[in-house]
C-alpha cells in the first residue's frame, strides 16, 4: 500500500476522532496492530474489521478496506459506498 495513502481503516478512525491508542482500546486490540492495519504492514481479519466496524460505526469498513487491501479481491467483492451496510451492498450484487 502506498505510505501516504490513507486506508479505510485510518480514514474511519480520523473521521471518528480517536487515536490508535483509543481505539485499540475500545476494540480489544493492540495500538501496534491498529498500526500495522493502518500502514498495510499487515491485514485485518473479517473479525477484527467486523468489530472495528462497530466501534467506528462505520458498517461499510470491512469491505471497503478488504478491496483496498488486495486488488485479488477487487473481482469478488461488490462495490461498497461510504454509509452503506456491508449485507445490503453485497444483496444488491448477488440479486
Amino acid at each position: 500500500m502506498d505510505k501516504n495513502k490513507r486506508n479505510a481503516l485510518q480514514r474511519a478512525r480520523l473521521s471518528s476522532g480517536l487515536t490508535q491508542e483509543a481505539l485499540a482500546e475500545r476494540s480489544g486490540y493492540s495500538a501496534d496492530s491498529v498500526r500495522a492495519w493502518e500502514s498495510g504492514a499487515r491485514m485485518a481479519s473479517l473479525e477484527a474489521l467486523g468489530i472495528l466496524g462497530e466501534v467506528l460505526d462505520a458498517p461499510w469498513l470491512p469491505g471497503v478496506y478488504l478491496r483496498e487491501q488486495s486488488t485479488a479481491l477487487n473481482d469478488l467483492l461488490p462495490d461498497f459506498e461510504v454509509d452503506r451496510p456491508l449485507a445490503e451492498a453485497a444483496a444488491e450484487d448477488v440479486s
